[in-house]
Parts: C-alpha cells; sequence; structure tokens
C-alpha cells in the first residue's frame, strides 16, 4: 500500500497597493479581478496553471496578463 504525504504546500495569492481601485468595489470578485492587467508567471508555472485553471472553473477567462515574468521572486 502506497502512502503520499505532503512536504511542501504552494500557496497563491493576488497582491496589488493598499489604494488599488480594486478596495472600491462593494465585493471582490474573480470577475471583478478581470478588471485590470495583472503580472504573473509565464504559462508553464505551476502556479500559473492553476490560477487560469481556477478561472476557467468558473466560466471566466484568464487574467489580461501586463507583465509575464520568468522570475516568480522577481515579481514584486
Amino acid at each position: 500500500m502506497l502512502l503520499g504525504l505532503a512536504i511542501v504546500e504552494d500557496v497563491v495569492v493576488v497582491t496589488t497597493s493598499a489604494n488599488h481601485p480594486v478596495f472600491q468595489l462593494p465585493k471582490i470578485t474573480m470577475k471583478a479581478l478581470l478588471a485590470w492587467r495583472w503580472v504573473l508567471p509565464v504559462t508553464s508555472i505551476p502556479s500559473r496553471e492553476w490560477l487560469d485553471q481556477a478561472f476557467a472553473a468558473r466560466g471566466l477567462s484568464a487574467p489580461s496578463v501586463q507583465i509575464n515574468a520568468n522570475s516568480i521572486p522577481l515579481m514584486p
């Protein structure tokens, strides 16, 4: 019998500045987040694949990308 144990957890978050117009919305939804262009890792990164699939699973298009970053640590 094979058992699997997670040794790493990958958390995906969306960040922006505290004065971003998204905070003027009465409710922040995934659909509402599509109003802005994003800085995202390239499509071959698993967390990017997951994010695109999360939008697709809700019948939404993927976020509009302003910058495709090759390095996640350099994104901020």
